[in-house]
């Protein structure tokens, strides 16, 4: 995971928790977990950004306020491990919640603090596994903080507000192997509770921590950085409520994706591929009871003076306007058409039994047509083979406030639960399309990207695809370097972005869009496309009436201006009324659901 991008929380708390270049993720518990380092030597490459765009914040420092101590946070400063901040707005230029209004601000009322925590044997010194300020960070003590000194076997609780400094010490040894702490608070009792049995108790007067409109949240560090937790922390959970009172077995994960009562998924599978790498086997083909689908000439030994094209669709009447934003068009098991795309308000859906005569349900609570909240957005939904019936319904859609694309599942496809955890911490600048392969046993999910660069040092889209057999929990992804962008540009034609790192792209403490982390699947072919040539979706299916079929419909935007001649370019200018290029849907087909053909004569929707 890069720096920038958040850290899966599964409460509805907006609490935006950011992994920093003091931070890495590694195996955990359960799944993975956060482990401080020291940050890696960096020289960002940012000479041709231009000086008002977000990339640029954080790595340029505003100048200190008078009479404060601590410089101000930047890249360059920085080693948390992972934050969550009110503070510090050049870093980042949507805002985040506050930390001292949220459920971590821990008072004098009943609550649990619990995580696993695998320190390093031999550790030595005062490690933190939290703190909360009111801040201005470093300028004074309003602070709560949790932390641990391995080599005395003590756990200490500090809050300012309230009694200061409080000490509990285990007689059992920390380091070495996982244990599970479950920190409590009651009637002014704090308790330690270390791999279920209780060990050790203290009076404690505790105090919330007053507003502040510079307050941070950080986890294993300090809010100076300094006392860095020296091991890996898995799973740490904040209740408003004493959890534990006596001996117990410290619990199995929380999150149910990790959970023992998890089943994975029995993947449907389907025939074998006749034509892998979209080339027909050396003899006689067997196409046995198949459906064989003629979109290509796979099958056709010799042909003289035939060409295949696309045979365009009739563009018509406009039957529902759903806005600019993405849509997808599911046929439920009765035979209802459902389109769904952006509401006014997160992700919602109309219906039509002929697909021309469009309705907006009302699907009660108050929701209207909504079927997933915002901030969701831009995204995809279809029907799984696979799964309980209550998943059977699935939707791919990122959130746009804190970034990170999520698996939502419904039963019905009327309304829809979230994943615990992000599949992909990326941002969703575009909507992503994804299918069920059965022929592969493979989840395949087309996403854009961002990375490529024109001649003109203009962005120039294309997609890439990832593949997966479990959607639940992380997909694991190959980070995008520049000597891996370079790798590719001696074998595929995109032009290696000039920005370096990559998760620079939408500013820091905001994750990135997709770069290069998963193979390109589709974008400009220089031997039909002009330059400043983009690819705004490929809306790929597997087509579901025969075997060996793939189809998309990809959305190409050629732009008028930034590069190509002066005679197209002149095009965009606003006297002639023309925009600033023309967008046109293509046909695509495929045997393999990897390697693509396009038909890009006629458009196959012309406009």
């Amino acid at each position: 995971m890069y720096p920038s991008c958040p850290l899966s929380e599964v409460s509805d708390s907006s609490i935006d928790l950011i992994l920093g270049r003091g931070g890495s993720i590694v195996p955990g518990k359960y799944g993975r977990a956060l482990r401080a380092v020291e940050p890696p030597a960096w020289n960002p490459v940012v000479a041709k950004v231009e000086p008002e765009s977000a990339i640029r914040f954080g790595l340029e420092a505003p100048e200190k306020l008078p009479g404060r101590r601590v410089e101000p946070l930047t890249w360059f400063n920085n080693r948390f491990a992972a934050l969550f901040t009110m503070g510090n707005k050049q870093l980042r230029r949507l805002d985040f919640s506050n930390p001292t209004e949220r459920a971590l601000n821990l008072g004098s009322g009943n609550w649990t603090v619990e995580f696993w925590l695998k320190l390093d044997a031999g550790a030595q010194g005062e490690g933190v596994v939290y703190e909360i300020g009111s801040g201005p960070r470093g300028e004074n003590d309003l602070v709560t903080r949790l932390s641990i000194i391995p080599e005395r076997n003590l756990l200490r609780f500090y809050n300012q507000p309230g009694d200061g400094r409080i000490d509990l010490v285990s007689k059992v040894e920390l380091g070495g192997k996982w244990n599970h702490f479950a920190i409590t608070h009651t009637r002014e009792t704090l308790s330690w509770y270390l791999n279920g049995n209780l060990a050790a108790s203290n009076s404690a007067k505790i105090g919330a921590l007053p507003f502040g409109d510079e307050a941070y949240f950080t986890v294993a560090r300090d809010g100076l950085w300094d006392r860095p937790l020296q091991g890996a922390l898995d799973e740490l959970r904040f209740s408003d409520s004493v959890d534990y009172t006596g001996s117990f077995i410290p619990p199995e994960s929380h999150s149910s994706f990790y959970g023992s009562g998890r089943k994975p998924y029995v993947l449907k599978k389907g025939p074998e591929l006749l034509f892998p790498n979209n080339q027909a086997p050396r003899g006689v083909i067997d196409l046995g009871s198949r459906k064989h689908l003629f979109l290509d000439d796979v099958l056709v030994a010799q042909s003289k003076n035939i060409t295949l094209t696309s045979h365009a669709a009739r563009l018509e009447e406009i039957v529902l306007d759903v806005g600019t934003g993405w849509s997808t068009v599911v046929e439920d098991e009765d035979g209802l058409i459902r389109l769904y795309g952006e509401g006014s308000e997160g992700v919602a859906v109309w219906t039509s039994r002929d697909g021309i005569h469009f309705e907006t349900p009302n699907l009660g609570n108050g929701r209207g047509n909504q079927v997933i909240p915002g901030p969701a957005r831009r995204g995809s939904v279809f029907i799984d083979p696979n799964g309980p019936p209550e998943e059977r319904w699935k939707a791919f859609v990122g959130l746009h406030d804190r970034g990170g694309w999520y698996i939502w599942t419904s039963p019905d496809g009327w309304s829809f639960k979230r994943s615990e955890t992000a599949a992909l911490p990326f941002y969703p600048g575009s909507a992503s399309t994804i299918f069920y392969d059965d022929q592969r046993q493979l989840y395949v999910a087309h996403h854009r990207s961002d990375y490529g660069a024109t001649p003109a040092g203009k962005t120039e889209r294309f997609f890439v695809a990832s593949e997966v057999t479990d959607l639940f929990g992380t997909w694991d992804f190959e980070p995008t370097t520049r000597e891996k962008a370079l790798r590719i540009n001696k074998k595929q034609p995109v032009q290696v972005n000039l920005l370096d790192p990559w998760w620079l792209d939408n500013g820091p403490l905001a994750p990135p869009g997709f770069g290069v982390e998963f193979p390109i699947v589709m974008g400009r072919d220089p031997r039909i496309d002009p330059v400043a040539t983009d690819l705004y979706n490929t809306r790929a299916v597997k087509y579901p009436w025969a075997e060996d079929a793939y189809v998309a419909f990809p959305l190409y935007f050629f732009h008028y201006y930034g590069d190509g001649p002066p005679t197209r370019q002149v095009l965009s200018h606003p006297d002639r009324k023309l925009g600033t290029g023309v967008v046109e849907p293509q046909l695509a087909v495929s045997r393999d659901g990897v390697n693509w053909k396009r038909y890009p004569r006629p458009a196959y929707v012309p406009f």
